[in-house]
């Protein structure tokens, strides 16, 4: 069984960041909108109380955003 458990670990330390649900996704957009910024939803993801936003397309260029769990951006980095 030991080797099970380790194969089990490593399958989950493998398994995709975890995407954001529904609501959380609208409220995601609705905030980059006012930013006059755009992402796609498969480019959102859940981390940690927050949002990671990949590929974020705002008109003076692309970034990585981080959101926090009350959706304020708490990091803009330039891609």
């Amino acid at each position: 069984m030991p080797r099970f458990a380790a194969f089990a670990l490593c399958l989950t330390a493998l398994a995709p960041p975890a995407a954001a649900q529904g609501t959380d996704v609208g409220r995601v957009l609705q905030v980059l909108a006012e930013m006059g910024c755009e992402v796609s939803p498969a480019d959102i993801e859940k981390a940690g109380s927050g949002y990671a936003l990949h590929d974020v397309l705002c008109p003076d260029g692309r970034y990585e955003i981080v959101l926090d769990g009350d959706f304020r951006v708490t990091s803009r980095t330039p891609k």
